[in-house]
């Protein structure tokens, strides 16, 4: 079977320190959840 990458990252300076923490770990669970639905196998993340 063959890896499929995928690489994600959310940060509070792209949402200009507008955005909490419990939203950004929202928005880095729900692209999360998207990578995973696309098929990746392996993803890497940062916050």
């Amino acid at each position: 079977m063959q890896n499929v990458l995928g690489y994600g990252g959310v940060s509070k300076l792209d949402y200009e320190q507008r955005i909490s923490d419990e939203e950004l770990d929202t928005a880095a669970k729900q692209q999360r959840d998207r990578l995973e639905k696309a098929g990746c196998t392996e993803i890497f993340f940062d916050i």
